[in-house]
């Protein structure tokens, strides 16, 4: 490589470099029938899978009393104050009948109902919401990277699971976008009828995202 009096590098000179490119290591090649990527997989032992009784989560959520409209957080303390610690509590008052609309969606309705009540709340970030997703065995932790422009490929898939006391962690990766139809495939085997998707803004963002990578190749279901 040349250098000027200046003191700069004429550009031809750096388009002739031959000096090798960085190495780079990322779990394994991993072929498929579409094409191969890198898949990457980390185990984390879990000391103890977490578990909560669905009965309990339920009745914890009748005592949410901010789940009434009209009544935030200083009411609700007020109200406790008074001796009213349940939604049912509040049937002589004139949040009773939203109040019993909705202790019964959590009590009796399915756990799509008590989901779809939390989603008008703009709530479904509650941490008690997992108590209802019951087995963790469904569960599917699921995040994506992508080149960062509108309807720009995906880059990077990491799923989540837990199988037998632990959480395994499972990536695939593009070293060149012809490589995002095959971690696609890959990625879509992870979803199940069954699974309980947790993601950050996944509803809005990552799911609608992969539907679209999907259907861009032809293969959204």
């Amino acid at each position: 490589m040349t250098v000027t009096h200046s003191g700069f590098v004429p550009a031809s000179s750096l388009m002739q470099d031959s000096s090798p490119a960085p190495s780079f290591s990322f779990g394994e090649e991993v072929e498929t029938a579409d094409g191969c990527c890198l898949k990457k997989e980390t185990v984390f032992p879990l000391l103890s899978e977490p578990q909560r009784e669905e009965s309990l989560v339920r009745r914890r959520l009748t005592e949410d009393l901010t789940l009434v409209p009209g009544i935030g957080k200083i009411r609700e303390a007020e109200l406790k104050r008074k001796g009213i610690q349940t939604l049912h509590d509040l049937k002589a008052t004139r949040f009773s009948d939203a109040a019993e609309d909705i202790a019964d969606i959590i009590e009796n309705g399915s756990v799509r109902e008590i989901f779809l009540l939390y989603q008008e709340l703009r709530r479904t970030s509650d941490p008690y919401l997992l108590g209802l997703l019951g087995n963790t065995r469904t569960h599917l932790y699921f995040d994506i990277e992508t080149l960062g422009m509108a309807h720009a490929p995906i880059i990077l898939f990491g799923i989540g699971e837990i199988e037998e006391g632990a959480v395994k962690v499972t990536q695939y990766l593009l070293r060149d976008i012809a490589e995002e139809l095959p971690a696609l495939m890959l990625t879509r085997e992870h979803f199940k009828k069954d699974s309980a998707v947790i993601s950050y803004n996944g509803r809005c963002f990552d799911i609608p995202y992969l539907n679209n990578r999907l259907a861009y190749y032809g293969e959204r279901e």
